[in-house]
């Protein structure tokens, strides 16, 4: 059902693209529907850009229908809460369901004293959420922006330091000091909510900007900004593992399967083995691997997070791991 629900997404999101509205909302309404059906057999970030966009297509209708039971607001928390407690959160998306959620509640039907208060709470979430969705998609480490925050305070007043910058300006400056663009979309959501309006224009300072920046940063985990992997993965082998078991699956990350005979030769020099060196074989560590794989297939399957600080999905060195591949009959088998 996944396929069909993408299908019905792209078809929405071109006819978005050349003007046609009316067919939009419907191919967005085909889309919400499959995702009902489905259940949790769809990913829920995909299903609730397929709920976000029916109801802003109903916004713009001035409508109120309901789904299978469900008003647009009532779509809306149910897609919200599934976007929560997916595997990856995506706060951009939180954010905007939040966002549409509050418009959509201050046009309800009969609306109500409750429905007021929670129109008003989502728009506050909302704002929180799309600052620290956008702050998480621009890939500026903490460490870059507080050298480039130190460097504007030592400049003058009379220099750009101290000096107000429109949003055009502001993003330039901060690219060329990074040496890379960045999400114009994003970066508009960080400007748009930090700046000060003025009769010229919203602007603010670097040092003002770059404050900010770096205090949502230091909130969220983001995965720019933690350490390195220099360990090799060792596969999110559950407690108790042993040290052969650990150092094997580092091997096999670096190398892949097989070739054992010069695992079992580089494994048996290594000082923290020296309790296995008798039993360490071609023919062993080719059985011992075997025997891990099942389990490997279970932790990287859940997305747990490993001994380095990482899960499977944020591991900064995944492009480069080759345990994915040799458990790869495995996947071909569910």
């Amino acid at each position: 059902m996944g396929d069909e629900m993408r299908a019905f997404l792209l078809q929405a999101n071109t006819h978005l693209g050349d003007g046609r509205r009316q067919q939009a909302r419907a191919a967005f309404e085909r889309a919400c529907l499959v995702a009902q059906a489905a259940g949790n057999a769809v990913d829920p970030l995909e299903s609730g850009a397929a709920i976000l966009g029916f109801t802003c297509q109903v916004l713009g209708d001035n409508d109120w229908p309901s789904l299978h039971g469900k008003t647009p607001d009532e779509l809306l928390l149910t897609a919200l809460e599934a976007a929560q407690s997916a595997k990856q959160r995506s706060r951009t998306l939180e954010g905007q369901l939040l966002m549409v959620r509050s418009q959509v509640l201050f046009r309800k039907p009969a609306m109500t004293a409750a429905d007021l208060d929670a129109a008003t709470k989502a728009r506050f979430q909302a704002v929180d959420i799309l600052i620290e969705g956008a702050v998480e998609a621009i890939p500026w480490t903490i460490e870059q922006a507080k050298s480039w925050l130190m460097r504007a305070k030592e400049e003058s007043g009379s220099t750009l330091g101290l000096r107000l910058l429109d949003q055009e300006k502001m993003q330039s400056h901060l690219e060329t000091l990074a040496g890379s663009t960045v999400d114009e979309d994003q970066f508009e959501v960080l400007f748009g909510q930090w700046a000060s309006p003025s009769v010229n224009g919203a602007s603010m300072t670097v040092t003002d900007f770059l404050e900010r920046f770096i205090k949502v940063a230091s909130s969220l985990q983001r995965t720019v900004d933690k350490a390195p992997c220099s360990a090799p993965c060792e596969g999110g082998l559950p407690e108790g593992a042993s040290v052969l078991e650990r150092e094997l699956v580092a091997l096999v990350a670096l190398d892949g399967a097989g070739s054992w005979e010069s695992k079992a030769a580089a494994l048996r020099t290594k000082e923290s083995l020296k309790d296995y060196s008798d039993d360490i074989s071609r023919g062993s560590l080719q059985t011992l691997w075997e025997k891990l794989k099942p389990k490997l297939q279970t932790m990287i399957g859940a997305d747990e997070q490993m001994s380095c600080g990482h899960s499977c999905s944020t591991c900064p060195t995944r492009q480069d791991c080759q345990v994915h591949d040799s458990l790869k009959d495995i996947e071909d088998l569910n």
